[in-house]
């Protein structure tokens, strides 16, 4: 069991109605732990899939 650090984990649904989940760096962002916006983009979906 994954847990949600920051209140950041989503989930969302597939395609083929399978759900799969990720951490929102903009959720991040609101909550004030980092200024994610400003870093490339190639490095936040690498961030968002861990």
């Amino acid at each position: 069991m994954t847990h949600s650090l920051f209140n950041t984990r989503q989930e969302f649904t597939t395609g083929n109605g399978q759900v799969g989940t990720y951490y929102s760096l903009p959720q991040l962002e609101k909550e004030g732990i980092a200024n994610v916006s400003r870093l490339p983009v190639s490095i936040r979906i690498v961030l968002e899939s861990v």
